[in-house]
């Protein structure tokens, strides 16, 4: 992706690969971990975690993507 973003410039590469890829691994283990301990905050309509998965995924995306 890192590579691919390079050639097509949609995605930023001033942080360099091994620095974006820390991050986004930190903060998806992050997630991961939150949904294994159970969430902290339950809505009173419900928790459909893959709507916040896919709303911290693009959050990544809109971080490194390329104004």
């Amino acid at each position: 992706m890192y590579l691919k973003a390079m050639q097509d410039e949609t995605l930023r590469v001033d942080e360099g690969e091994e620095k974006m890829f820390s991050k986004t691994l930190h903060l998806m283990l992050a997630a991961v971990t939150r949904y294994v301990v159970g969430p902290v905050y339950i809505p009173e309509k419900g928790f459909d975690a893959m709507e916040e998965l896919e709303t911290m995924k693009e959050m990544l995306l809109e971080r490194y993507r390329k104004v």
